[in-house]
């Protein structure tokens, strides 16, 4: 019997929760691999990050390397460039090292988040939240 593959893209709440919970309901199913993908190898709960930056609560609260988070479901530390959808396949390069991976799945999750558009406005960037 091969397994079925589950494939998570993105690393924060969304991706993060998925596959906690995918863990609680496969936990003795052994035909299901999960595999979260995410450009970092740590989980950062930034709704602390005011309380870490004035220096009431160390940075080691707020920051969870995922191998520690998650139990049963792999994790790996990429940048996806594509996703073949007709042959089910992901493309990503390790984040470090810049080598090519493919990752084949039977099920996909895409928890992307989102990301601040500045507009290319002078400033914006430096110096808004």
């Amino acid at each position: 019997m091969t397994e079925t593959q589950v494939v998570i893209i993105g690393g924060g709440f969304g991706g993060l929760y998925t596959a906690l919970e995918l863990e609680k309901l496969l936990k003795r199913r052994e035909d299901v691999a999960v595999t979260l993908l995410s450009s970092q190898n740590f989980f950062l709960f930034t709704p602390m990050l005011p309380e870490a930056g004035a220096s009431s609560l160390g940075t080691r609260h707020i920051v969870s390397p995922l191998r520690k988070l998650l139990r049963r479901t792999r994790s790996a530390e990429v940048s996806v460039e594509r996703i073949d959808l007709a042959s089910r396949l992901v493309f990503a390069r390790h984040s470090l090292t810049g080598a090519q991976r493919e990752f084949p799945y039977d099920r996909l999750v895409l928890a992307l988040g989102g990301v601040t558009n500045y507009f290319n406005v002078p400033g914006a960037e430096e110096f808004s939240i």
